[in-house]
């Protein structure tokens, strides 16, 4: 298991569904009377919590994975037994989706680097928390009047946590793999990852005897991020467009701009290195 740095969102929402657990045990009027179901509801949540606080996807992803199953057998013994309204089978629904939701963004992003689909994803982080929002709308309004009692309180600041916790861990979740994506997908600035490749061979265009040579040098040689000069007559072939390779070389730089990792005035150097 790879552990991720945890975003502030993220831990903040750890913190929440953790706080979440432990009210739902000592909230209750009489805790002897929870079921198993609800215990293992609340070490589902318990579970999220720690690996939102830790940076281990896995271990998120396993109490995601079981806050679904439990609701799914809620779900199932409701609807056999009659018991419930709509509203309330709506609501249980709504929090499965969600954890589905949140498990598929967490097992996107297990890696650390999401690939475009996870890029994609990102971009929906707040999801979940909205499905989940979604779903117990009609049993709040359906029940407004319950909420001016002690025990309405107590469920409306439960359901209150569970909405931010949420929301916050499906922003932490995808906000710590953009960032760890970048470095590892294309290496930092002094050491790309591409690069060494690149140094194996010459480029494009310029036989082994038109490298230079530094045989007297004993400074180490990094791979730099600047292209040699000679590069710049193998950018176009005899028919005027673009070497495939040179192409390649400059679209990699194109990500890098995307990313941050290089500033448009860097970008467009070595634009012009590469294409004379």
């Amino acid at each position: 298991m790879t552990a991720r740095k945890p975003t502030i969102t993220g831990i903040i929402g750890g913190v929440l569904f953790i706080v979440y657990s432990i009210l739902r045990t000592v909230l209750v009027n009489d805790i002897s009377a929870l079921s198993i179901q609800t215990w293992l509801y609340i070490l589902s949540f318990v579970i999220i919590g720690i690996g939102l606080l830790t940076g281990l996807n896995i271990i998120s992803v396993i109490g995601t994975g079981l806050t679904a199953v439990v609701i799914l057998i809620w779900a199932i013994s409701d609807i056999m037994n009659g018991w419930g309204t709509w509203q309330g089978r709506l609501s249980d629904i709504s929090i499965g989706v969600a954890a589905v939701l949140l498990m598929i963004l967490l097992l996107t992003h297990m890696s650390g680097s999401p690939g475009s689909f996870g890029q994609s994803l990102d971009k929906m982080w707040f999801l979940p928390g909205l499905v989940f929002v979604i779903g117990y709308l009609p049993i709040l309004f359906a029940n407004i009047d319950f909420y001016f009692s002690a025990d309405g309180a107590k469920f409306i600041l439960n359901i209150l946590i569970q909405w931010s916790a949420t929301f916050l861990a499906g922003h932490g979740v995808c906000n710590r793999a953009a960032v760890a994506a970048a470095p590892a997908a294309m290496g930092t600035p002094y050491a790309p990852a591409y690069m060494p490749q690149q140094q194996a061979m010459p480029p494009y265009g310029v036989s082994p005897v038109q490298m230079p040579q530094h045989p007297s040098s004993s400074m180490p040689q990094q791979a730099p991020v600047r292209m040699p000069q000679q590069i710049a007559p193998a950018a176009q072939t005899q028919s005027g467009q673009i070497d495939a390779g040179v192409f390649e070389i400059l679209r990699k730089y194109k990500t890098l701009l995307d990313e941050g990792v290089l500033t448009q005035e860097e970008f467009e150097a070595k634009k012009r290195s590469l294409l004379g």
